[in-house]
């Protein structure tokens, strides 16, 4: 996710108003590690973002890409758009996290905007992309007004694919608050545990020998 320089500044202003501190300094050390901090992360974001794009734009096919989203909101409460990218690279299918784009608006035709403003952005043609997957909400695969439909104004070609894997999520979800299943995914994870532990001691006696 984006997170501005002034975000973190105005964090700081509230903590400063808020905390009576002897030592002002710790504040303003605080305050220079989050900056220095959030820049290396940009950073390392710009890097990713790059390889990312070029090996979009060095396929043999062309640079298409086709994209899979979904609107999640965090921990804070705040609302995002995590755009993910899927190209071709030595022959097989890839799958790469672009960015957490944050949403002050989460209708269709803002969502569009975020998301096109992300992709040229790092340099992307929206109009090379070729398909696009997103789950079955009304903000999303709306006829008219959402996400898909508006996006596709800017690339007709573009393919919309329903997320079955969704789906399976919801379902899964479910199974989860019938008590014998919890208990029969409780045993196996503790099973698990189990076997690692003991693949772990095996391992170390063997060494010792």
């Amino acid at each position: 996710m984006k997170v501005t320089y002034s975000m973190i500044e105005q964090h700081f202003d509230v903590q400063d108003e808020s905390l009576n501190c002897d030592h002002p300094d710790v504040q303003t050390d605080d305050r220079q590690n989050a900056i220095e901090t959030l820049r290396s992360v940009d950073r390392a974001q710009e890097f990713l973002q790059s390889k990312i794009v070029q090996e979009i734009q060095e396929q043999a096919i062309g640079s298409y890409y086709g994209i899979q989203c979904d609107e999640v909101t965090d921990s804070s409460n705040w609302e995002q758009l995590g755009l993910v990218l899927r190209y071709v690279k030595g022959n097989k299918p890839v799958e790469w996290l672009l960015e957490f784009i944050p949403c002050d608006c989460t209708i269709g035709k803002a969502l569009c905007h975020n998301a096109i403003e992300a992709l040229t952005g790092v340099g992307l043609d929206v109009k090379l992309y070729s398909s696009q997957t997103m789950d079955g909400a009304g903000s999303m695969s709306g006829k008219y007004l959402g996400f898909a439909a508006q996006l596709r104004k800017e690339s007709p070609k573009a393919t919309y694919h329903y997320c079955s894997s969704r789906d399976l999520n919801l379902a899964l979800c479910k199974c989860c608050d019938v008590k014998e299943i919890h208990l029969m995914l409780d045993t196996v994870k503790q099973l698990g545990i189990r076997l690692s532990l003991f693949s772990q001691k095996e391992l170390t006696t063997r060494g010792c020998c």
